[in-house]
């Protein structure tokens, strides 16, 4: 909750993009999605989870439930609580020595919230006052489990109440109660829903002796396995809308998940043995195109959801707190995301938009990695490369993973480069620069490439393809001793001793004018920028214009207008240089000028399909987005689903699909760019309390205040989908200022 003095006008401004990805999950035994075959399809997804370190009462969840207002409200097994996408309230039940246990909360059509707990009925909280229900006044029981309101088309609204022993209906301020003397296939009832057919709407009764449907407050059919249910445990259900307009009932059983579509049960062990697991928890979620997500949690098998007519699973392997799932809520967000409970392990919000992870925990060696690559092969279809910092070389091609390492004739285990290309005869082969060298890998074979070093080893920072008029191409090497020009077996270098000031090169790229002209830059790790053009080389360090000496990265930027060379430094930022001015002066991008960059220290810079700009460094990447103006920029962290904050030098790619990719200290990341849209709607903003002076007082728009009553608090909120901490609020006294602080 935030707390602003004097204040009367309210500005938000919220991430401007959210990315829609479709997830398949590898690493379930039971998985029915095992043939993967692309890398970023085994990506751990982003799961933020939140426990009473966060601010619950306790970390055994057993119900959510999301207002119109988009706060989360959740029941523990020690009181509930409600999330305001800032903060976490914790509200006890009225009388708690009874039961502070919440089986279930209701957001009622009247802006009340109903509240089932374990042994001390129902608790009504409306507008800060308390009504409780319970055996003194017409509860037949006070072991309270599910609550369901519906509202007639007179719109008087009905509440009912699972019990542990029956059915209550409250209408009309008096209470109805049912149990298995009057039909109920038992009497223990655990979730309730709507449903509609034909224009005609019931109840329907999870027990634990199948469903009971209800019309007029009596009980006129029950399904049961003999009528198709997988298990006659029924712990939930849940109403969606096919196609064709027409309502669908999901039912998760004791023995797995089961349809009721057409007048007939579905059930699904012929899709994964998965699904036939206890089923604790159903759920849904909508994209901002529509598409429905059908969430199922299991009690001890994860999370299977159905999207598109697929199945896709996830399990604590993939990142979930564990495998016990006992709610879901939605999120409001257009990705589709989700709240899930994880019972002794707070809430957790899958999120669908942020980046996606790779680790030593879903099949790299470990988790630093230094450089990526494409296979050249379409034999080799969806292959890809890691390049790890201690554990050689890793492939992941047709579902399956690989490893180079010194064992198999790599010089060394400390990956620092990676370059795929074809051979002369249109073969693949890929080179490997690593701290002690240069190899290539032609046909699962590896070969040590002589560089004619003059010390033991060469550190191999940056490999690339040069060509030349006649169309001869050559590899261009940057090296702890200089750049090394490799014409089929013939060497060049370049170091200190013929042009340059120092030997140790990080980066080369070759720049081309409108005339085809072509300029080599190289990246000194000490010595600044250094321009080789007409067969002389200029050197530019922190005396003619760079910020600092130690040059990372560097990148030719285009966009329709302009040609610009990035140069990514240790220290100094981003220096800019026009490559279509005759003039050699540089713009400086850095922290201390402007809030477009995580940190000065810029490990690599690269362009996506859309033309946006990514700097890696050691706090976050940036991405730069060209405006009318300059740039805008949003920084990635690990509230994005970053591995980690710290990026790896040298390490940021696009791949051949536009996914991006980083590596950090945690892992690699990769993001799908084309899954994205804008989201620059504020969601609407909720005055929470107004104080004046120690007072709380009411006030309405166009209130007026004497003089000395001058001490005025707001306490507000905005619930948000993703990102808390990427909400900004801006301020505006109206009146004293002129436009929002």
């Amino acid at each position: 909750m935030l707390r602003s003095k004097c204040l009367a006008k309210f500005f938000f401004i919220r991430p401007a993009f959210i990315i829609l990805l479709v997830f398949v999950f590898l690493n379930s035994p039971t998985n029915a999605n095992q043939n993967i075959t692309d890398i970023f399809d085994i990506a751990r997804p982003s799961i933020k989870n939140f426990t009473s370190e966060d601010g619950l009462p306790v970390n055994s969840v057993m119900t959510l439930e999301r207002d119109s207002r988009g706060y989360l409200w959740i029941g523990t097994q020690d009181g509930a609580a409600v999330y305001n996408g800032r903060d976490f309230k914790v509200i006890n039940m009225p009388n708690q020595v009874a039961s502070n246990y919440i089986y279930d909360i209701l957001a009622a059509k009247d802006g009340s919230f109903w509240f089932a707990t374990s042994t001390a009925g129902v608790h009504r909280l409306y507008k800060d006052e308390w009504q409780t229900f319970d055996t003194k006044n017409g509860l037949a029981s006070n072991h309270a489990r599910a609550l369901l309101e519906t509202v007639s088309a007179d719109d008087s609204k009905t509440i009912y109440v699972g019990r542990r022993d029956g059915l209550s209906i409250f209408e009309d301020g008096k209470w109805t109660n049912l149990d298995d003397k009057d039909g109920l296939p038992d009497k223990r009832t655990r979730t309730l829903i709507e449903f509609e057919k034909d224009g005609k709407k019931s109840v329907w009764v999870g027990t634990y002796n199948g469903i009971a449907v209800i019309n007029d407050k009596k009980i006129t059919e029950v399904f049961s396995t003999a009528e198709g249910l997988p298990g006659k445990i029924v712990f939930a259900l849940l109403k969606t809308v096919n196609s064709e307009g027409n309502e669908i009932v999901w039912a998760g059983t004791n023995k797995g998940l089961a349809k009721f579509e057409n007048d007939k049960w579905q059930t699904f062990e012929d899709v994964s043995e998965t699904l036939t697991k206890p089923v604790r928890s159903l759920g849904q979620s909508k994209k901002a195109d529509e598409t429905l997500t059908v969430w199922v949690g299991f009690d001890g098998a994860g999370v299977a959801f159905l999207e598109n007519g697929k199945w896709k699973f996830l399990t604590e392997d993939e990142g979930l707190p564990n495998n016990m799932v006992f709610a879901f809520a939605e999120t409001g967000a257009p990705d589709g995301s989700i709240w899930m409970s994880n019972l002794a392990a707070g809430i957790s919000r899958f999120e669908r938009s942020n980046w996606r992870k790779i680790n030593d925990k879903n099949g790299l060696p470990n988790k630093l990695v230094f450089s990526f690559g494409n296979s050249v092969s379409e034999k080799a279809g969806n292959s890809f490369w890691f390049g790890t910092y201690g554990d050689g070389l890793a492939s992941f091609e047709n579902g399956k993973w690989r490893v180079f390492s010194n064992k198999d004739g790599l010089l060394d285990n400390y990956i620092q480069s990676f370059y795929a290309t074809k051979d002369e005869n249109g073969e693949p082969i890929y080179y490997v620069g690593t701290e002690q060298g240069l190899s290539s890998i032609k046909n699962g074979k590896v070969t040590k490439i002589d560089l004619n070093e003059e010390k033991p080893f060469v550190e191999v920072w940056d490999i690339k393809e040069s060509e030349n008029n006649s169309g001869e191409k050559s590899l261009l090497i940057s090296t702890s001793l200089g750049l090394i020009k490799k014409t089929g077996d013939v060497l060049e270098k370049i170091d200190n001793t013929n042009g340059l000031p120092d030997k140790t090169l990080r980066f080369s790229l070759e720049t081309f004018d409108e005339n085809g002209e072509k300029t080599l830059w190289v990246a000194l790790y000490n010595s600044g920028l250094g321009k080789f053009q007409n067969g002389k080389w200029k050197i530019f360090d922190n005396k003619n214009g760079l910020p600092t000496n130690r040059v990372y990265t560097l990148a030719e930027i285009k966009t329709e207008n302009s040609r610009e060379l990035w140069i990514g430094t240790g220290g100094g930022g981003i220096a800019i240089l026009d490559l279509n001015s005759e003039k050699d002066e540089f713009q400086i991008i850095s922290s201390e000028n402007s809030n477009l960059l995580a940190s000065n220290t810029v490990y690599k810079i690269f362009q996506d399909s859309k033309n946006r700009i990514y700097a890696t460094t050691n706090k976050g990447v940036s991405r730069l987005t060209k405006t009318s103006d300059g740039y805008r920029s949003y920084i990635f962290t690990t509230e994005d689903g970053l591995p980690s904050n710290e990026c790896i030098s040298g390490s940021g790619f696009v791949d051949e699909k536009d996914r991006v990719w980083v590596g950090t200290v945690g892992g690699a990341a990769v993001l799908d760019v084309n899954n994205e849209f804008d989201d620059k709607i504020a969601e609407p903003l909720f005055i929470e309390k107004v104080l004046v002076g120690d007072e709380e007082k009411n006030l309405v728009p166009n209130s007026e205040l004497p003089y000395f009553e001058n001490s005025l608090v707001f306490e507000y909120a905005m619930p948000t989908n993703f990102r808390e901490s990427g909400t900004v609020y801006q301020t505006q006294l109206v009146g004293l200022e002129e436009k929002p602080t």
